[in-house]
């Protein structure tokens, strides 16, 4: 089969490989789409951190955003699925993986092949069925839709209100298609009002069709007192690479307030701990997604976009074969191209 490789940094090819054996729990899919996630990005650029976080190796396939072809079904073809990736190569039996927090896994077994290539070999209990008549593209956002839908749901705040945002405000710092699925996620969690922080015309477009009612611009905006006189509940931390924006929303969010943080950092960050223990902050970095009261974030995140498949269908803004992969990537890196979600299809 043909898969894209990650070489080393900002170098991808694509060639054939040996399909995965398919043994014990293991199916094998078919991939349909897969997204270019920002963590993907983050390792194009940075491989050597990620390998130090025992999430990549050198040369190896990379994605997680999958949208593929199962068996199960009488068409000739099986049924359609995502992938939830964190239980795609988990042992089912820890504690962590009992506990519906399959991130934490003690026993994952690696997997040789990602999203970015024809087929992948996962474990069963990993694959969620996409609802009939959902278009692939929008069910590749599932996956990062989910991690936006855990952060909330996992929060202080949301579990205080018995499962809710009614009443509160959110600001979400940064419109990628991570900040643009926190905006998201907040609306339809029943957050009060929303604000983002969105720098390019087209994402402060898609920032209100998801349901900020107030976007601010960074370049010509005094974010900082735009963000204190909304007076968030909770601001989301959706950037990453440099500390600023972390710093922003430890700066702006309300006293008594939490700040959920998405992005990922290229380098440890600081703290004003003087400042966020005299205003009584909480701060949770959120990952990935997991069970929660029952329900696991996939299947809020599969609701909420078959619902509303009009407001997330313009987040996916380009397409790219497999055999382009690096072409898609830099694409995704480039801001110029005004790409929001960019997808790889076999």
């Amino acid at each position: 089969m043909r898969a894209a490789f990650l070489d080393g940094a900002e170098e991808i090819a694509v060639r054939e490989v040996p399909p995965s054996r398919v043994e014990g729990h293991l199916v094998e899919i078919d991939v349909i789409a897969c997204g270019i996630c920002g963590s993907d990005l983050h390792g194009w650029r940075h491989p050597d951190l990620m390998i130090g976080r025992g999430r990549a190796s050198i040369p190896g396939i990379a994605g997680h955003e999958v949208v593929a072809w199962a068996p199960g079904a009488d068409d000739g073809r099986g049924r359609r699925v995502v992938v939830e990736p964190n239980l795609a190569g988990n042992c089912g039996k820890c504690a962590a993986c009992l506990d519906g927090k399959a991130l934490f896994c003690s026993n994952r077994a690696p997997l040789r092949s990602w999203g970015f290539s024809e087929r992948m070999s996962v474990n069963a209990w990993s694959l969620f069925d996409v609802p009939d008549g959902m278009a692939d593209e929008l069910a590749s956002l599932t996956e990062p839709l989910a991690c936006a839908v855990h952060a909330y749901r996992a929060s202080h705040i949301f579990a205080a209100q018995d499962g809710t945002l009614a009443g509160r405000k959110i600001a979400v710092i940064g419109a990628g298609a991570i900040g643009l699925l926190a905006t998201a996620a907040a609306a339809r969690l029943g957050a009060d009002a929303l604000l983002c922080v969105a720098r390019y015309p087209r994402q402060a477009a898609a920032a209100e069709t998801l349901g900020a009612i107030d976007v601010l611009d960074p370049v010509v905006d005094d974010v900082v007192s735009g963000i204190r006189g909304f007076a968030p509940d909770v601001v989301v931390e959706a950037v990453g690479g440099g500390p600023e924006t972390f710093d922003l929303a430890v700066r702006t969010v309300n006293p008594g307030g939490e700040v959920l943080v998405l992005g990922l950092f290229n380098d440890p960050t600081r703290l004003d701990t003087r400042r966020a223990a005299f205003r009584e902050l909480r701060l949770f970095f959120s990952m990935t997604y997991g069970v929660i009261d029952g329900r696991h974030d996939f299947e809020v995140a599969l609701e909420f976009l078959e619902s509303d498949p009009d407001a997330f269908s313009g987040l996916v803004s380009h397409r790219f074969p497999l055999e382009e992969t690096a072409e898609a990537f830099v694409a995704a890196a480039d801001k110029s191209t005004g790409a929001l979600r960019i997808v790889v299809t076999p």
